[in-house]
């Protein structure tokens, strides 16, 4: 059934109020960018059938209400999160960046949203954290959660505050995107952490059936620092590439040159350090591509159902990651994936490796590809963990192609 986004009636007395679309996919390929509509009413496709993926009204830090819904589509087509403002979209929204999804864990998704203030200036505008929590009842309406005010660490400055006034009292705390996970803990409880490179983690915990106001709570958890061989993670070298959730209480930092940071973040009192586990060995630890605003190119972690960790990397047999710019043959690169076979023990198996020749072999009978061109943006499967997708850039083309490692 398709659905539009936008201003539309209720569906006609008579036919279901609801229809549940997230219940019948396990996982969906999610589009980064949050798209906003001037919509005020649930979506109805053209059997008159309303979607159940519209949200209950929420509303932002200065009281205006907002809701969402989650355009479903089958991958491989993109599902799409759609904000709607029922007392209609704000022309001053469209100067501010826009909203955007941070991560996605389970059935709920964090995004972010800037929100405009009768003053001060745009750059000024506070950050809302919203998460999105797909229902699984053809009777219940998602939820929408704004996430409380997290001004520790933030500046206290009178003078700057009261733009913010009577909405903020306190400048938000600074926090990036990248370094901010999340963990859906079922039932419409979930867990936002950030984790910054001096051990401040910043948490908060959140369970619909708790009566007490919930807060953040900034921990110090120990890092590892160059203690018992592990690489000392200094000021400005460690890059986080992925937040992942694993094993239902762990979510693990990962930098794809310096190794992954596991931390309890339903522990309390944090009586156990993070668990630091070292990238393969033979895999160079000196990060190629290190524009900030960019992906990583050529490495990838990710998340095999709930507790299976895979790395995939492209570059040579010195394990050296490959480089953008220089001329490429078909024996400059190897493409190789990695599994996490003992948490405890931080053991790594090579499980599969493709070289450049054997790449382009499988690739040469289709003419529309371009010669030999560096793969880049390597990602896995969630249907078939042998299956890699990978991209093909020529001057102003892109190709993206599938490969399975064991044929």
């Amino acid at each position: 059934m398709e659905t539009t986004p936008g201003r539309h009636r209720p569906p006609p007395a008579g036919k279901s109020s609801r229809r549940n679309r997230t219940s019948k996919l396990r996982r969906v390929l999610l589009d980064r960018s949050v798209h906003r509509t001037s919509g005020d009413a649930c979506l109805v496709g053209r059997d008159g059938t309303a979607d159940c993926t519209l949200s209950e009204i929420s509303s932002t830090c200065t009281g205006k209400p907002i809701a969402a819904s989650l355009m479903v589509a089958e991958p491989p087509a993109v599902s799409r999160l759609h904000l709607h403002w029922p007392e209609g979209s704000r022309p001053e929204l469209t100067k501010l960046r826009k909203p955007a999804v941070i991560t996605a864990n389970g059935d709920c998704i964090l995004f972010e949203a800037f929100v405009p203030l009768s003053y001060g200036f745009s750059f000024d505008y506070p950050i809302d954290y919203f998460v999105y929590t797909a229902s699984r009842s053809d009777q219940q309406a998602p939820s929408l959660t704004r996430l409380p005010l997290c001004d520790i660490g933030g500046s206290k400055d009178p003078e700057v505050d009261r733009w913010y006034s009577p909405y903020h009292t306190e400048q938000q705390r600074q926090m990036w995107s990248e370094d901010i996970g999340l963990l859906c803990r079922g039932g419409g409880k979930f867990t936002v952490a950030e984790l910054k490179y001096n051990g401040d983690l910043c948490v908060l915990r959140h369970a619909p059936d708790e009566d007490d106001e919930q807060s953040w709570e900034l921990q110090k958890v120990q890092m590892p620092y160059g203690r018992d061989g592990t690489p000392a993670i200094l000021l400005g070298s460690w890059k986080t590439d992925a937040v992942l959730a694993f094993g239902g209480r762990y979510l693990c930092w990962a930098d794809c040159y310096l190794g992954l940071l596991f931390v309890d973040v339903l522990d309390d009192n944090h009586t156990q350090p993070p668990r630091y586990v070292p990238l393969p060995e033979g895999l160079d630890s000196h990060r190629v591509h290190a524009d900030p605003d960019e992906p990583e190119p050529f490495r990838h972690v990710c998340v095999v159902g709930t507790a299976v960790i895979k790395l995939i990397s492209i570059g040579d047999d010195a394990g050296r990651s490959a480089r953008p710019q220089s001329p490429c043959s078909s024996d400059d690169f190897t493409i190789k994936i990695w599994t996490l076979t003992s948490f405890k023990k931080m053991r790594w198996e090579n499980v599969a490796v493709m070289h450049g020749t054997d790449v382009y072999a499988a690739l040469g009978s289709d003419k529309r590809l371009p010669g030999l061109t560096l793969p880049q943006f390597p990602l896995l499967s969630f249907a078939d963990s042998d299956v890699i997708y990978f991209q093909l850039n020529e001057r102003d083309r892109t190709w993206l192609v599938e490969v399975n490692m064991k044929k």
